[in-house]
């Protein structure tokens, strides 16, 4: 069996965790930060960031994946097992909170059964299936098109999706808008790491780690001006350009993130390989749509934090790691118990199926 790259194992490890504390920002700072207020400038200021490392973080953690699919054979199983993965997390979540008389939204028949997954919608998990559905097609292009023309369609749907969505509503047509989706935006940037994987060989870590250092300071430097100028429209609008997946910046940081990580010579680290495997575990439990509304409505409140911003960066620290760290154990005895019981005998008929299909 191949040993996995624990450099990039790191990587998917530490984008989880700041996807975590991105969490802790755009899901418990919604209710004073989404517009600007002078008097806790500098705690939104912070705020902003956390939004965008998160949405970068997505990209990095994205590219993992594309960058060692880009080279590999489309396999059923992958997106069979991610589909029960999610099942699996979604029942135990949904059946834990009714046992323990959490009030939560009545599901009707269709909520129940359609659309997957269930009962929790994850738009990551539906991201990341459309793409892997669309795996053997996105490296057929990889395989056919001339360097010049994948970096000719790269290009095309960078300023199609992360210029053009951004300037202001004054164009014919709502061109800005055509074709754009979540799902279509992890194409793109399947093919970032199809292009990596393919013609970007293992470059210098200084060069890659300046990169990633110059992007984060442009963007600490963007903030800083922003709330210099006082001024709410400009808040609104870059608040309006990092809480979403298709930011400029972040996918700028994000590729930047990953091409330190990718140029970093790591020996594989048998601790580093086991936990990264728990990373999707960690999104599925603390991202759940009932488990978020809980924790960070219910029992995390950080309103009285606004105007204290070293205490507010200081608990989303704390929170993110005890987060991190409980999702990961959770996850950890899943891989355990309930693994070895139902995905081996799920893999087993996924062949059993795939074989009979090819009589």
């Amino acid at each position: 069996m191949k040993t996995r790259d624990s450099n990039l194992e790191l990587l998917r490890i530490v984008s989880m965790f700041l996807i975590v504390i991105h969490h802790y920002a755009i899901h418990g700072s919604a209710i004073w930060a989404q517009h600007f207020q002078a008097s806790i400038a500098v705690t939104e200021g912070i705020y902003l960031f956390l939004l965008l490392i998160g949405k970068a973080a997505v990209i990095a953690f994205v590219l993992i994946g594309a960058y060692f699919l880009s080279e590999k054979e489309f396999k059923l199983w992958r997106i069979i097992n991610l589909c029960i993965t999610t099942f699996i997390y979604s029942w135990i979540i949904f059946l834990f909170l009714k046992l323990c008389k959490f009030e939560l939204p009545s599901l009707s028949n269709y909520n129940l059964w359609f659309p997957l997954p269930l009962p929790s919608n994850y738009w990551f998990v539906i991201a990341y299936v459309y793409m892997l559905l669309l795996m053997p097609f996105m490296n057929l292009i990889l395989q056919k098109c001339s360097k010049q023309q994948i970096i000719l369609i790269i290009g095309l749907l960078c300023i199609l999706w992360c210029i053009l969505q951004f300037i202001p509503d004054n164009k014919p047509d709502n061109s800005n808008y055509d074709f754009f989706s979540t799902n279509n935006y992890f194409l793109l940037i399947y093919l970032i790491g199809g292009y990596i994987r393919k013609y970007n060989s293992r470059r210098s870590l200084t060069y890659s780690s300046l990169c990633l250092i110059t992007s984060i300071l442009a963007v600490i430097g963007i903030i800083i001006m922003v709330i210099y100028w006082n001024k709410s429209i400009y808040y609104d609008r870059l608040w309006g350009m990092f809480a979403v997946i298709n930011d400029p910046f972040g996918l700028l940081i994000g590729v930047s993130l990953f091409m330190t990580f990718k140029d970093m010579t790591i020996k594989t680290n048998g601790v580093i390989n086991y936990i990264s495997k728990s990373m999707f575990g960690v999104y599925l439990i603390h991202d759940n749509s009932y488990v978020r509304d809980i924790l960070w409505h219910n029992v995390i409140n950080t309103t009285s934090l606004s105007h204290h911003p070293l205490e507010y960066i200081f608990l989303g620290l704390v929170i993110s790691i005890c987060i991190f760290v409980i999702c990961i154990c959770i996850d950890i005895i899943k891989r355990v118990v309930i693994d070895s019981l139902l995905t081996k005998r799920f893999q087993e008929l996924t062949n059993r199926f795939l074989s009979w299909s090819r009589k």
